[in-house]
């Protein structure tokens, strides 16, 4: 247990105050003592003495009755206990009390007495007479010192209160002091302390004080800071490292690699705890080792390694160029710590480079007999002469194009001009090859993409005089490229899409099962509720939520090509309205919504169509005004199209308009914006799908979109879709009749929850439940007693033994039993293959009641749908 440094100081203190209180105290008390004790021997010898002086007559005349009045008195007198008077002779005169008792101190005294005698020295003569001292007699007295003993530990309890209350307010005052002066600043540093061992590195000691512990605090402060501007610079720089490109090794100067970054790992293809420790010189091929090996060792402050081109060997082997660059690493004073080597893979280049000097070698020799670009500039002439007719090949008469560096300029892209201008400045000195692209201008006005690779003719001086180019037309490979980059990106997308629909499968399963529970349990809920109860309104709630998630799931499902979408009439405006609330708890505050909501119409539709389609064209308004914010208008509207319209048949239609005031668009992004993966969104932050989907929604319904959008004016698409004569709400509060029945069923789930939820369900319904949560004991169940059930319903995704394998195997046993297989998600089987293996039904999970109800009858009924008027029920339809 850790022991502050306060309280270790506070219990030194208290030692030293109880110490010292103890000095004081016994010190004290014998002082007291002294004196308590020289009172009661000035008391004893004033009682004697007074005694003594009373009895000198009496002893002389031998009065005993006169001592023994004296000595009884003397007795009464406090603290004595004896009392004995003898004469000169040891003769008892008086005597009385005791002195056996503890704690007793006895006092003598003589009796004394003068007498005159004669005398002839000059007193005499003077008249006077000479005095005689005699002892007639002795007094003893014995006092008790109880009362004394009784005053002394009457003083210790005194002194000892005075001091131990003395002790605790200086302890507490003390306490105070210590806590003030020296605990609580203490206990700021710790806490700091603690908070940057966390990483905390902003947390600051607040004291104000000036005395050693806040120029302590101060410092603290002052160590974190650069601590944190370390840290922020360290991490900075290990960011940097991290996002290079090019490959960074750190070794030491004896040649051990102590860091790489992860493009020496993605090259070379090692672990890094591979490569750690290990010699750099191992890198690199063999026939290039013992150099570097040389070069590290001989290493200077001057620093002589050459930059130049050298070869990786990876892990499987492979011969990689690189152009290395090296520098030093210096520590704070200035000393040389590590090495640095900075890689750049040119394999490409450099193969790139071997195939340019072949296919060169070879036009040079065919060039003027087989193609016209091929050229040699002379660089102190300024003379450019094509080896071939170059004004027929870009489509100019001959003697169009002026044959110099200026007149070949003239023909450059205003784009790649400038670049081509500083190519040709390198071209006057460098003595290295050059390759580089651009675009040239024919005679129509188009432009054609060239690839010029030149050499130089070097004097004795290294320097070029003469630059001999080859100039390729590589526009063809240019537009291959890119449509070679369009396709991969549509691949990629395909791809994603198709891993998201694999995903989306997987997770209806699961979730399938929990809401079918949820669904399953709050429509038996409603059906123990008053219709008057708001616990009945609140579970139609739940029940309205439920139904909506099974449909989304549904959605999924479509998505993952599982099943397919589902279309019936809705009523769009509580769809817009629920889409809202969504949207204003996820769009910024500085975006205003404008609703008007004045359509009750209804469309045939997929809701969570409709829902995808306001969501995408809100979340895109969103984003243009993301910046500045604005204003988010939506309306939803009744309106009559004629004959004049274009793309819709004439009709009533409902008309969903979502408007913006945010950036806008010009005519030429309006015209892409429906075309697949487009996108005006950050990469990462948009994939250009939303409005093709939505494009393609509306065309299946017989709908269309229309964008009106000026640079700087907002946008604003207008959604038509078909209006149906029926009313959304026409199903909602009617009251049917579930089928009911008595047969005997068997329910099988491998979930305990969905094997009682389909036992009260069903027996809600009036049929005798059996459920089993094994395939396998379900089985067993069966082949025992397979005249007693008339019908089975069974999970398809279950351990050991799958819904679809039991049933094959209990129709093995009753070829004509009749059984519904139920599924959230499954792969592997479909209605048409159930149907085919003898199942009658296949029902999608989350059941409702009423669907289940139906299913039964109509398996067990032969398609005939008949209830039993006797167990029939009518229940809300939520």
């Amino acid at each position: 247990m850790r022991i502050k440094i306060s309280v270790k100081i506070i219990i030194l203190f208290i030692i030293l105050l109880i110490a010292l209180g103890a000095l004081l105290s016994s010190y004290f008390l014998k002082i007291q003592k002294g004196i308590l004790h020289s009172e009661f021997d000035i008391r004893a010898n004033a009682l004697i003495g007074s005694l003594s002086a009373s009895s000198e007559y009496p002893v002389l005349v031998g009065d005993k009755k006169s001592l023994a009045k004296m000595g009884r008195g003397i007795l009464e007198q406090q603290d004595v206990l004896f009392c004995e008077i003898k004469d000169n002779k040891g003769g008892i005169l008086f005597q009385g009390g005791k002195k056996g008792e503890e704690y007793t101190k006895e006092y003598t005294s003589p009796i004394i007495t003068q007498e005159f005698k004669e005398s002839t020295n000059e007193a005499l003569i003077l008249g006077f007479e000479e005095k005689e001292t005699k002892n007639i007699g002795q007094i003893s007295l014995v006092f008790s010192q109880a009362s004394l003993k009784e005053k002394l530990n009457a003083t210790k309890k005194t002194v000892g209160a005075f001091i131990l209350i003395s002790i605790f307010l200086a302890a507490g005052f003390i306490s105070l002091l210590i806590r003030l002066i020296l605990s609580r600043p203490i206990e700021h540093l710790v806490k700091g302390t603690e908070m940057v061992s966390r990483g905390d590195l902003s947390h600051k000691v607040r004291l104000k004080s000036t005395d050693e512990i806040g120029l302590l605090a101060r410092s603290f402060n002052k160590m974190t800071e650069d601590l944190e501007k370390t840290t922020v610079s360290r991490d900075y720089l290990n960011n940097i490292i991290g996002s290079m490109t090019d490959s960074l090794i750190v070794a030491s100067l004896d040649g051990k690699i102590n860091r790489v970054n992860q493009a020496v790992l993605d090259l070379l293809r090692y672990d890094e705890k591979e490569l750690i420790g290990q010699d750099l010189a191992k890198l690199f091929v063999k026939e290039e080792r013992d150099q570097i090996t040389e070069d590290v060792k001989g290493l200077n402050p001057k620093f002589n390694l050459k930059t130049g081109e050298r070869h990786f060997r990876t892990r499987d082997g492979e011969e990689i160029s690189v152009l290395l660059g090296w520098s030093m690493m210096k520590d704070a004073v200035g000393k040389t710590t590590n090495l640095i080597c900075v890689a750049k893979d040119i394999t490409e280049l450099v193969e790139a480079e071997k195939a340019l000097r072949q296919s060169e070698e070879r036009l040079r020799l065919a060039g003027k007999a087989a193609y016209d670009l091929i050229y040699e500039w002379d660089v102190e002439k300024n003379d450019l002469n094509w080896f071939g007719d170059i004004d027929r090949t870009l489509g100019y008469k001959s003697g169009e194009i002026t044959k110099t560096i200026e007149g070949w300029l003239q023909l450059i892209h205003p784009d790649d001009r400038s670049f081509l201008k500083d190519v040709i400045e390198i071209h006057k000195t460098s003595s290295k090859p050059i390759t580089y692209e651009y675009r040239i201008r024919q005679k129509d006005g188009s432009f054609r993409y060239w690839r010029d690779s030149a050499v130089p003719q070097l004097d004795d001086k290294e320097r070029p005089y003469v630059w001999i180019g080859v100039c390729t037309d590589i526009t063809e490979r240019k537009q291959a490229d890119e449509q070679k980059t369009s396709l991969e990106k549509q691949l990629q997308q395909a791809q994603k899409m198709e891993a998201i629909g694999t995903l989306a499968g997987g997770i209806a399963h699961d979730f399938n099962n929990i809401l079918a529970a949820i669904i399953g349990y709050t429509e038996l809920a409603i059906h123990c509720v008053p219709k008057e109860s708001s616990v009945r309104k609140n579970l139609r709630e739940v029940m309205v939520a439920g139904i909506r998630a099974k449909d989304l799931v549904k959605q999924i499902l479509t998505f993952s090509r599982q099943t397919e979408h589902e279309l019936k009439p809705i009523q769009v405006k509580p769809i817009v309205k629920e889409t809202l609330k969504l949207l204003r708890a996820s769009l910024p505050t500085t975006i205003c919504f404008k609703e008007n909501i004045q359509s009750d119409s209804v469309v045939m539709a997929d809701p969570t169509h409709i829902h995808q389609i306001l969501m995408n064209l809100c979340t895109n308004a969103g984003h243009a005004m993301q910046e500045k914010g604005g204003t988010l208008e939506v309306s939803l509207k009744d309106i009559e199209l004629d004959a004049r319209s274009v793309e819709l048949l004439p009709g009533r239609y409902l008309r969903l308009t979502v408007s913006d005031t945010g950036i806008g668009m010009d005519a030429l992004m309006i015209k892409r914006i429906f075309d697949p993966y487009f996108t005006t969104k950050e990469k990462g932050k948009g994939t250009g799908m939303g409005l093709a989907v939505v494009h393609g929604i509306l065309k299946s319904y017989g709908g269309k979109i229309d964008v009106y959008s000026e640079p700087g004016k907002g946008s604003t698409f207008h959604v038509y879709l078909p209006a149906e004569k029926m009313d959304a709400d026409a199903e909602e509060g009617i009251e049917v009749s579930f089928p009911t029945g008595t047969e005997c069923i068997l329910f099988v789930d491998d979930e305990q929850s969905m094997a009682n939820l389909g036992k009260e369900l069903l027996e809600s319904l009036g049929y005798s439940v059996v459920t089993r949560t094994s395939s396998l004991e379900a089985l067993e169940a069966f082949r025992v007693q397979p005249d007693n059930f008339d019908l089975v319903i069974t999970d398809m995704t279950m351990p050991n033994m799958t819904g679809e394998k039991m049933a094959a195997e209990i129709m093995k046993i009753r070829p004509d039993m009749p059984i519904i297989l139920c599924t959230g998600f499954s792969p592997v089987i479909t209605e048409e293959k159930a149907r085919a293996m003898g199942i009658q039904a296949f029902i999608m999970k989350p059941i409702l009641k009423n669907e289940i109800a139906v299913k039964i009858r109509e398996v067990l009924d032969g398609g005939n749908m008949q209830a039993d008027s006797t167990h029939s029920v009518k229940e809300e339809q939520v």
